[in-house]
């Protein structure tokens, strides 16, 4: 007669490969759906501030991408956007930063299409992030293969394991596997009083300096350079002016440096226009909500929807899908410049 119950060795066993078994299938499902650990979104499950948007391009062939800072993060909702784009906005980024991105990106065969949000902030802000974009991007030369070790490597099971046992914080998953920031993770409004902080303020203020003058011209000559080369290997590039809420420019004003952003305005359409590719087209959305009564983290009872900023520079996934419906799809050669 025989014992239908397992013997403890056998039931030791079935539990091991039953373990092992979810651990592959973990790390497997991860490598396929989240190659670069974008999603976990902190140091300890997967990729870190720093790491995330270059871990993301070393890691994909993209037919496009969004680039910027912040803005570019919180602005623009994944569905509104085909598959094969990802989001490379990474937060206080300066303009260094963004060509980095670009050029590691331009090694996709694939890429037919570039967003690039600028504002004032990206030509005079301190190249802060800089030495860690280069090591993430130059740490793995292979792109095929930094993505096969980052299947296997310990930090990877572990995300995995926490994963598959409901472990990993969920506060840290800002981001989906494709870079665009998860609507449930947006922040919220902030109210304008403590928008108008001096440490921003002071950044804008500092291309007031002589060598924020020169990192400016580098930076304008940097711009210049990156959009002639994409426009040589017939990349479609929508590039626009970042839109800020009124009491920006209020503040930029009051600083005496509302005439430095009007003139990055017209130095970047120049450079546009000497450029005179059809690839290249340029929106400046800077005062597109010039008119807007409502101050940050206010809404109006009468309208059903948020209002177009959560604070003076950040702005709504329903900015971004107007900023993406302005640029159309047959694009003629001439510059676009908002009213």
């Amino acid at each position: 007669m025989s014992n239908s119950k397992l013997g403890p060795r056998a039931f030791l066993l079935y539990a091991m490969l039953g373990a092992i078994t979810c651990v592959l299938a973990a790390v497997l499902l991860t490598a396929i759906g989240d190659p670069s650990g974008v999603s976990k979104g902190d140091k300890k499950h997967g990729a870190g501030p720093f790491e995330s948007a270059p871990r993301l391009v070393l890691d994909r062939r993209p037919t496009a991408i969004l680039l910027g800072n912040s803005r570019v993060i919180r602005g623009f909702d994944h569905h509104d956007f085909p598959e094969g784009t990802i989001n490379l906005g990474h937060s206080a980024v300066a303009l260094p930063g963004v060509i980095l991105l670009l050029n590691k990106a331009m090694k996709s065969p694939d890429l037919q299409k570039v967003w690039l949000g600028i504002d004032f902030g990206m030509f005079c802000m301190p190249d802060q992030h800089r030495q860690e974009f280069e090591f993430e991007l130059n740490r793995d030369q292979d792109p095929t293969w930094a993505s096969r070790l980052g299947a296997i490597r310990p930090s990877r099971i572990r995300a995995a394991l926490l994963d598959a046992a409901g472990l990993s914080n969920p506060e840290s998953k800002d981001r989906d596997p494709d870079g665009f920031q998860k609507p449930g993770r947006r922040p919220v409004n902030i109210k304008a009083g403590q928008a108008l902080t001096p440490p921003l303020l002071a950044q804008h203020a500092a291309i007031t300096g002589t060598i924020a003058q020169e990192r400016y011209q580098e930076r304008l000559n940097m711009l210049t350079a990156a959009l002639q080369k994409l426009a040589a290997r017939n990349v479609q590039v929508n590039l626009f002016i970042n839109p800020s809420h009124p009491l920006y420019f209020e503040a930029l004003e009051k600083l005496e440096i509302l005439d430095d952003y009007k003139r990055m305005q017209v130095d970047i359409e120049q450079i546009v226009d000497q450029i005179g590719d059809p690839h290249v087209s340029l929106i400046d959305f800077s005062t597109r909500y010039a008119r807007t009564n409502l101050l940050p983290g206010e809404s109006d009872s009468s309208l059903d929807s948020d209002p177009p900023f959560y604070d003076l520079v950040h702005y709504q996934p329903s900015v971004g899908k107007e900023i993406r419906n302005a640029f159309p799809v047959q694009q003629d050669p001439q510059t676009l410049l908002s009213k």
